[in-house]
């Protein structure tokens, strides 16, 4: 697999070729030992998964939720001036978002490869930046795939040795944990994706104001996500033990933010 980018031999026949070579260094009559052990119910999984997700692909499915993703693109800012920035910002975060919900319901290699096109074709038509928005696009297929059990690979094949082990994952279980922090991680990827690619580029002081509104929205995040897991409400949560602390933290932050916005006049 490393060797890849040197031979341009398809990283299926990489993988034969490893699988024939380990039949050969197994003894013939000793087969049994390691059949038990292979993942039958997963591969046949996969293999219906990989099925269904090119027949979504062989129908335009895909494609139908990229050409969408243009036409919102296109519906904000404009090709020249300050729309330029808009517009950028705009499909930075449709990309990500689309591509995380996407990719917690369709397996996040074959909707990559898919959407890497519509991505090209984005960047020539409206005249975008392409470095964003292929960031965008893997950050969002990359955490999608913590939303759901089938969202990934790793998902599947930890799920199948958790049930053989004698503790089974349910997907209502796995869509529990796993989809509220698939949302608090893209969340704060669209933070960080704004701060680098759109506001790092005017540069400035709204740098800063962006920076400490941050670090607001995480002490509230932070504060939540403690207080719910000791089984305490939203409310309840906010109203804390630690409400001091938080309360410190967000006056630090808005004292950052007027005397960036003094400087900055």
């Amino acid at each position: 697999f490393f060797l890849h980018p040197i031979t341009h031999v398809a990283v299926s026949w990489i993988a034969l070729v490893g699988a024939v070579i380990m039949l050969l260094a197994t003894d013939r009559h000793e087969l049994e030992a390691p059949l038990e052990h292979v993942e039958w119910t997963t591969l046949l999984f996969f293999a219906g998964l990989f099925v269904l997700v090119h027949a979504l692909g062989y129908m335009g499915v895909i494609k139908f939720i990229g050409d969408y993703v243009t036409k919102a693109i296109a519906m904000f800012g404009s090709a020249d001036g300050d729309g330029v920035t808009i517009r950028l910002a705009a499909a930075v975060l449709i990309i990500l978002w689309v591509s995380a919900i996407a990719s917690a319901f369709i397996d996040n290699i074959p909707y990559t490869a898919t959407m890497i096109p519509v991505i090209l074709q984005i960047a020539y038509e409206l005249n975008i930046d392409l470095g964003p928005l292929i960031w965008a696009l893997a950050f969002g297929a990359c955490l999608g795939g913590n939303g759901t059990l089938i969202g990934a690979s790793a998902n599947v094949v930890t799920a199948g040795m958790a049930e053989e082990a004698g503790y089974p994952i349910s997907f209502n279980e796995f869509f529990k944990a796993g989809f509220p922090i698939m949302i608090l991680t893209t969340a704060i990827v669209s933070l960080y994706m704004v701060l680098v690619y759109v506001v790092g580029a005017n540069g400035g002081a709204t740098v800063w104001k962006l920076v400490c509104i941050g670090v607001t929205m995480f002490g509230i995040i932070w504060q939540v996500s403690r207080g719910r897991s000791k089984g305490k409400s939203f409310a309840e949560s906010l109203v804390d033990d630690d409400i001091e602390a938080f309360t410190e933290m967000a006056e630090s932050a808005v004292d950052l933010i007027k005397s960036a916005t003094t400087s900055e006049e």
